[in-house]
């Protein structure tokens, strides 16, 4: 029951902080909000582990899983925010929510090997992530001129890269929380996140541009995001992992839920059905 608790809080502050981020991404750019977060995200971590949490404690041989799941959240992030500000929100979010298949993928190549029906489920959710990108005809006629078949495509190519980017951050993750134990694991995606957007920022020369309106916003949108990323970390240590796992990645039904009730976007049967 653990498992289960973790999987859906974890869903619900990752699809509510992707559907914010919908509005913040289109307003002040991926990056600056993607900053934003990994800034709350870290602060409130470090605060926490400081002040009523066990302290830091990160030497370990396996160090590197930080830095690691840090970047892949990063790259996670910068791709799922770039294509729900593009939308449609009904194709971005399940595509990057199609991830546990994935995560399956890089699991075998680690030694663990899927079951028959595992593989069935894979087969199913690569199908399901297909049938869904081709669900647009609703999308593409009548209302939005520029939302053709080949604007929806670009959205789907960005949020398979978000999908790619996700399972290996949950792979690292997961193992990173069973090492340093689950709040130092949530904390290094957000620090070393941090670094990596701080860096890429300054390759590009571009600076975070976040007005002070939108701070509360932002706040709030770490706020979730750090739920969904403890919660994960939480639910991992013992033989809950893939059921969290899993249940995390049903934040596309929050986000799509929330999107259809407050922004009215049009989803289709076929698209619940994918």
């Amino acid at each position: 029951m653990s498992g289960i608790f973790w999987g859906l809080l974890s869903s619900l502050g990752y699809g509510t902080a992707d559907f914010i981020a919908r509005f913040s991404s289109r307003k002040i750019g991926a990056s600056s909000v993607v900053f934003g977060v990994f800034l709350t995200g870290s602060i409130l971590m470090t605060a926490y582990i400081m002040l009523l949490g066990p302290g830091f404690d990160l030497a370990a041989d396996r160090f590197w899983l930080l830095p690691l799941a840090g970047i892949a959240n990063m790259a996670m992030l910068m791709l799922l925010y770039l294509a729900l500000a593009r939308g449609p929100i009904g194709i971005a979010a399940p595509i990057v929510a199609s991830h546990p298949g994935l995560v399956l993928i890089i699991l075998a190549f680690l030694g663990v090997i899927p079951s028959l029906l595992e593989i069935i489920g894979l087969i199913f959710i690569v199908l399901g992530v297909i049938f869904l990108s081709r669900q647009t005809a609703h999308l593409t006629s009548g209302h939005d001129e520029e939302m053709d078949q080949a604007y929806i495509n670009k959205t789907a190519l960005i949020a398979a890269g978000g999908s790619i980017a996700y399972a290996l951050q949950v792979v690292v993750s997961q193992e990173a929380a069973l090492v340093f134990g689950p709040y130092q694991a949530a904390w290094g995606t957000r620090f070393f996140g941090l670094i990596a957007i701080s860096l890429l920022l300054l390759r590009q020369g571009v600076k975070p541009s976040i007005s002070p309106c939108w701070w509360l916003v932002i706040v709030a949108q770490g706020f979730l995001d750090v739920i969904g990323i403890l919660s994960l970390t939480l639910g991992s240590l013992g033989q809950d992992r893939v059921v969290v796992a899993i249940l995390s990645s049903t934040f596309a039904v929050v986000t799509v839920l929330l999107a259809r009730i407050f922004i009215k976007e049009p989803v289709s049967k076929l698209q619940w059905l994918a």
